[in-house]
């Protein structure tokens, strides 16, 4: 058997999983660096929170909403969800996995209160229940604030141990 022949073969059973895929090393990442890294994507989060809470406030006005709220509603949902995505594939050291679980569940929370902060602002079948459930939106609440505290928990925690290059003691 010619060697493109036993290649061709070889590729064959990988694609129909018979064989495992070779497994390329990933090169060595500095967890400081995932970690400063994540840091900054939580103050990503915090900075799109005004926004957030203002449209989720928007949604639960009296009288008709308007479509601009759902067309920035949904660019902020986009970047809310590339930032859910980003922690999710971000490999961090294990001592600050508990840190991004619990971001994790705080953006998902955010994208969450966008998400039906516009289905009850552009209900499919309006009626008295989701209008009422509509007007007792008030923000993000709470929640907000809690990710706003693990920001400041990982700057604690991550940006400020990190020691500055040609620092001198």
């Amino acid at each position: 058997m010619s060697s493109s022949r036993r290649r061709t073969a070889r590729l064959r059973a990988w694609a129909s999983g018979l064989l495992p895929r070779p497994v390329s090393p990933e090169p060595e990442l500095d967890p400081v660096l995932h970690a400063v890294s994540l840091a900054a994507l939580l103050d990503e989060a915090v900075a799109l929170q005004p926004a957030a809470d203002d449209l989720v406030l928007a949604c639960g006005l009296p009288g008709e909403v308007p479509g601009q709220v759902a067309q920035r509603a949904t660019e902020l949902t986009g970047r809310y969800h590339r930032l859910l995505a980003e922690l999710e594939r971000m490999p961090l050291p294990a001592e600050y996995l508990p840190l991004r679980e619990h971001a994790e569940r705080l953006l998902t929370y955010h994208l969450w209160m966008l998400h039906e902060s516009l289905h009850l602002a552009f209900p499919n079948c309006p009626d008295s229940r989701v209008e009422s459930a509509r007007l007792r939106l008030d923000g993000l609440g709470a929640p907000a604030a809690i990710l706003r505290d693990l920001r400041e928990r990982a700057h604690a925690q991550i940006v400020e141990p990190v020691p500055r290059r040609g620092a001198r003691d």
